[in-house]
């Protein structure tokens, strides 16, 4: 269509052929004007999408699930293992009672332990939650000693207790940089406070 009409104004251009050719020209060019800008109109605004919401939604997910574990884990610890070591070291009770306390907070803690194990962790909260297994690991073998202890008697028994507080203090250790990770993934993406943990 262009080619034709080029040679038209070759051959000798009247004004109304020049008059045509040039709305055609500038049609053309409104056509580009458009193409490039929209549709000639007023540009909508465009609407921005949160990067880190779906990462947001997976930590707050996965805060809910191991809440009630690490609150039931500290409660063992706090009310159960920690005065253990005194009770069995200076015989509060009997070496029966010690026994059925001391199995009792052994499959309490094995327990918080496999459902830990259960929970499924966001990808870049893989090792926190490593370190969460890791710690609760130390917790049990810390019951088991105690365990041990009890069962134990004289000497043997009093070596058993004395190497309890250490494993304990090294499971708390770990506790906290699983803490650590997932409070520094919650300033990565924008979320306000620490973790409840």
């Amino acid at each position: 269509m262009l080619r034709r009409q080029y040679r038209i104004v070759r051959s000798g251009p009247s004004p109304v052929v020049l008059t045509l050719v040039g709305l055609a020209v500038g049609g053309l060019t409104a056509v580009f004007v458009i193409a490039a800008t929209g549709d000639g109109g007023e540009s909508e605004p465009t609407t921005t999408t949160d990067p880190f919401a779906d990462d947001r939604a997976a930590l707050t997910a996965y805060e809910e699930k191991i809440d009630p574990l690490a609150e039931e884990g500290g409660r063992i610890v706090v009310q159960g293992l920690r005065p253990a070591i005194t009770n069995i070291r200076e015989g509060d009770f009997t070496d029966e009672e010690l026994v059925t306390m001391q199995e009792g907070q052994l499959q309490e803690m094995r327990n918080v332990w496999k459902q830990f194990q259960a929970v499924k962790p966001p990808k870049f909260l893989q090792e926190a939650q490593d370190l969460f297994e890791k710690s609760l690991d130390g917790y049990v073998r810390a019951a088991q000693k105690l365990l041990d202890a009890a069962r134990a008697g004289g000497d043997e028994r009093q070596r058993l207790v004395d190497e309890v507080a250490p494993i304990g203090d090294a499971s708390d250790d770990v506790y906290d940089q699983a803490l650590e990770i997932l409070n520094r993934e919650r300033e990565r993406l924008g979320m306000e406070g620490e973790s409840r943990l």
